[in-house]
This record gives C-alpha cells, structure tokens and sequence, in this order.
C-alpha cells in the first residue's frame, strides 16, 4: 500500500522498458495500442463485409459477441420505449450492463442510425484507455495486453472490457474510478471487495451500491430481476449455463468441446494466476478471480472468447505482476 491507500506495484527504480511511465509518455503508448486496436477492428469488419449482409456490416460485427444487446441499449439508453430482447428477465439481464450502449448512446448523439459505427471508436478509446493506465505501472509492457485472449476478443468483438479493466487499473489509485465497474460487468466488483477488505475503507464499496440502484430501477421498470431469476440467483442463472455454479462443474463440463484457442486461453489464464499470485500486491485480486473461475458457469467456459472476456482483470492483473517481477530482477543486475 501507497500514501493515501495508494496500492503500489513496486519501486519505480528499474530498467527503462517496465519504468511507469509519466502521464505524456503514457499517452504515446496508449496512441500506438490505439492503432492497434483499430486494424485489429478493420480486419475484422473488412473479412465480415466479403460476406452479403443485409443488416450492414458493422451490425453483423457487432452480433459475433454481445453487440447486439449493446446496441438495443444505446438505441433505448433508460428503457422508456419497450425493449427488444425476448422476455423482460433477459432484457433486465443485459440493461444491468448498460454501460457501453449508454457510451454508444453518448457517441451517437442519440441517433438509432448512427449507433452501430459509435461502438467503433468507443473500442478503441477502451484499448487505448487500458494501455494508458497499465504504462503509467510497467511502461512499454503495457503493450503485452494484445496477447491477452481477454482484450483481443473484446477488441474484436468492440465490447466494453477493455475500458472496464482501465476502470479497475485506475482505481487501485483512487478509488472514485471503480463507481462504474459494476455498470461494465457485475464480476468487476471482486476489485472494490478485495480492495474494501485490505482498506477497511467504506467508500470502496460504493460501486456496488452504484448497480444496486440500477438494478432496483431495472426491477421495478420491467417486474423482473436480470435473467428472470430471484433475488438470490440474480444473474446467475445455473440452469443456463452462463452464470456460476459448482466448483468445476463448469470447466468439467465443456473441456470435450475445447479446441486449440481454449487450451491457448487455459495457458494465458494459468500464467497470469500464477504470475498474480507471485507478487503480494497482485496476489488478492489474482486469487479472487482464480475463485471465479473455478465457478464459472459451462457455457462461459466453452468458447474461449467467453472466460477471455469474463477474466481479462485476472489477466490484466498477471500483466501487471510479471512488470513488476521483471523491474525487481533485472533492476540488481543492472546494479552488479
């Protein structure tokens, strides 16, 4: 821990490549993941559009993971049309991350025919944004995270994680970053718990108030709780498979359906554990969602773009570890 609560992540003394950056240079780094992060999104659209699309390219883009849900929400930010989705459990489900339709709402100025490109530049921002925050702790590592499975995906997909982790970087310094993890995905929030059991600091946990009221809002506006299940299931919905559930089960469950992307996601998953757990500054949040994936539920352990996504703060956490583990052990040798 830091001045002020501060979590740290080692000394700055070290070589030049995993040094944390000031905030120009910072910036430099997060300007080159952003010309990154946007041919990773033209390749895509443009090996999308050699197909015959008749609801447009960037909407058949956006359908290859959650877009679509996304975009009901920016095209319907609050709920005051009736929403598209096949039952009110299902659309409480999706509103309780309204995050990034609410962005693309924002990009839109509100137009439902200019919505879908908004989700273009808003990932972009979202990889720049996480670039940023991680140069400002290891330097020019920061550019690893395009070898996490977790960004990649969301890159690809243009989802809000990557602006979500950003989120949860930046609020190991103050906490105030952290109000809207939960409003990016619910699973965010074991970073303000893990951080409000080492602080004992009661303003950690008021982003889960934050989704708390969202979600009453969303309760009380469609008469059902996300996924349509009760109180005490919430979101997670075991009969579906895409929420939590025993221990195990879930990865038991799906590994006879694993191909080599799963088992590439295992390994990447595996290191950043390890990796997390290896440096004390790190090890809480990384043993926090190693807990969550255990519980993860078959259907997100399926498909590897799926527990990429849902886990990319354990990954960007593994990230984070193995910058400052390099800084510790190189930094003496330089010395000798």
């Amino acid at each position: 821990m830091g001045a002020g609560g501060m979590v740290t992540l080692g000394s700055v003394r070290g070589p030049e490549l995993f040094r944390p950056f000031t905030a120009a240079r910072a910036a430099v780094v997060a300007g080159v993941a952003m010309g990154i992060a946007g041919a990773l999104t033209g390749l895509i659209a443009y090996q999308v559009s050699q197909r015959e699309h008749p609801r447009g390219v960037l909407v058949e883009q956006l359908d290859i993971g959650d877009g679509l849900a996304h975009l009901r929400v920016a095209r319907n930010p609050v709920l005051v049309e009736p929403h598209e989705f096949e039952s009110d459990g299902e659309a409480s489900y999706r509103y309780s991350r309204p995050s990034w339709g609410w962005l693309g709402w924002l990009f839109s100025g509100g137009s439902d025919d200019r919505a879908p490109a908004a989700f273009i530049p808003l990932s972009i921002l979202g990889a720049g944004a996480l670039a940023f925050t991680l140069a400002q702790r290891i330097g020019w590592l920061a550019l690893g995270m395009f070898v996490l499975p977790g960004l990649l995906s969301a890159v690809v997909w243009m989802g809000p994680e990557p602006l979500g982790a950003a989120l949860v970087v930046a609020g190991l310094g103050a906490w105030w970053w952290l109000l809207p993890v939960g409003l990016f995905r619910e699973t965010q929030l074991l970073v303000p718990f893990v951080l409000f059991l080492r602080r004992r600091d009661v303003r950690t946990i008021a982003p889960f108030a934050v989704l708390g009221v969202w979600v009453t809002y969303l309760v009380v506006r469609l008469g059902a709780f996300p996924s349509g299940e009760n109180v005490v299931a919430l979101w997670y919905g075991s009969s579906s498979g895409r929420g939590l559930g025993p221990p195990l089960f879930g990865i038991l469950r799906s590994v006879g359906d694993w191909g080599g992307a799963e088992y590439a996601t295992i390994v990447v998953l595996i290191v950043s554990l390890v990796a997390a757990t290896a440096v004390p500054e790190t090890r809480p949040f990384g043993l926090a969602f190693g807990v969550l994936a255990l519980v993860l539920g078959w259907e997100v352990w399926q498909v590897w773009a799926h527990v990429a996504r849902v886990l990319l703060p354990l990954q960007v956490f593994g990230l984070l570890a193995i910058g400052v583990i390099l800084r510790r052990r190189i930094s003496p040798a330089q010395q000798a």
